[in-house]
C-alpha cells in the first residue's frame, strides 16, 4: 500500500475512533493524541520481538501501554487496542 493511501486509511480510523470515543465521554482531541501517541511510540521504538508487539503481547508491548496509561484513558486505551483495523494501520504506518 503506497504511504499516501495508508496515511489516508488510517486519518479515516483515526476518524472514526474519534467519533466513537466521543459518545463514550471522550473529546475527539484527547481521542487525536492517543492515535498519535500510540503511532509515534511505534515509529520511534526499536522493537527487540516484533511478532510479539503486533499481535499485542510481550514486554514492549506493556511498556507502551504503561506509558500510555500515565496521560490517557485506561478504557480508552483498550478500545483503541481493540479495533484491530485502527492497530493494524497504525503498525504498517510506524513501521514503515
Amino acid at each position: 500500500m503506497s504511504r499516501i493511501i495508508l496515511k489516508d486509511f488510517w486519518a479515516q480510523h483515526v476518524q472514526d475512533f474519534k467519533d466513537s470515543e466521543s459518545a463514550e465521554g471522550i473529546s475527539a482531541y484527547d481521542a487525536g493524541e492517543l492515535a498519535r501517541s500510540v503511532l509515534r511510540y511505534i515509529r520511534y521504538t526499536r522493537f527487540r520481538q516484533v511478532n510479539l508487539f503486533s499481535q499485542q503481547r510481550g514486554e514492549e508491548y506493556e511498556y507502551m501501554i504503561e506509558r500510555l496509561k500515565e496521560s490517557y484513558d485506561e478504557n480508552s486505551i483498550n478500545r483503541f487496542l481493540a479495533n484491530e483495523d485502527l492497530w493494524k494501520a497504525s503498525l504498517e504506518l510506524g513501521m514503515e
